[in-house]
């Protein structure tokens, strides 16, 4: 199970309301790239979903994701698709 606490190496993918846009996705970027061990964020703005790669394991939590999303104005939360929708790749 996956908890906000848990630190994760390799990848994690977030839901994340309204990003649906570039202004956004620039936005949601900026915020995550500078979270320590944070290697790269890929955005799936049609499925509304944030891949996020770190470099080292157990760097960061999923909280602090989410709260630096949310300090950007954006809601944030574990992935979970929607309706019909296909899972994004993750690497």
């Amino acid at each position: 199970m996956m908890g906000k606490d848990m630190k994760y190496a390799g990848a994690l993918l977030l839901s994340v309301a309204g990003l649906k846009d570039e202004a956004t996705a620039k936005k949601a970027k900026d915020a995550l790239v500078k979270i320590e061990g944070v290697n790269k964020v890929t955005v799936e703005e049609k499925e509304e979903s944030i891949t996020v790669e770190f470099k080292d394991k157990g760097n960061a939590t999923a909280k602090q994701l989410i709260e630096a999303l949310a300090k950007a104005g954006l809601k944030a939360r574990p992935y979970e698709p929607k309706a019909g929708a296909k899972k994004p790749s993750t690497p």
